[in-house]
């Protein structure tokens, strides 16, 4: 892997949790724009038989003046999603290339799951959780 490459991985390692969030932050954007398309208007009618009596409507209609505009802002938020996930992809790919089983579980605790490295040695049977540390270190020194 070439140095560069390591050092976007590392980046994108101590950041995924921000990515999940912005993902999360992402959909509910777009959640909010796909009902932003649609507009509730109330509307006063009548019963169709006698007494006539007065009733209370919601209608539901597309807002046409600013549907154009919403599906652009909707294209560069899905397009923005996109990359996230490209780059979670890339994290997943990088954490399942790792040479052994026992590196892979100490990336995936640290980063995936957000695991302290006490809480990462204990579940690997490790009593020091400056093994486990100097572990990933070396693995990115000798890298």
């Amino acid at each position: 892997m070439k140095l560069e490459e390591l050092d976007n991985i590392k980046n994108e390692l101590s950041s995924i949790n921000d990515l999940r969030i912005e993902i999360a932050n992402i959909e509910e954007k777009i959640k909010a724009m796909d009902n932003e398309k649609t507009v509730v208007a109330a509307v006063d009618g009548s019963m169709k038989d006698y007494p006539y009596t007065k009733v209370h409507q919601k209608i539901y209609v597309q807002n046409k003046k600013y549907i154009n505009e919403i599906n652009k802002y909707l294209d560069i938020l899905k397009t923005r999603k996109l990359s996230l996930i490209l780059k979670l992809n890339r994290i997943e790919k990088f954490i399942n290339d790792l040479p052994t089983s026992r590196l892979r579980l100490i990336f995936e605790y640290r980063y995936l799951k957000q695991y302290t490295w006490r809480k990462i040695a204990y579940k690997l049977g490790n009593t020091s959780e400056d093994s486990v540390r100097m572990e990933h270190d070396r693995f990115f020194k000798k890298n």
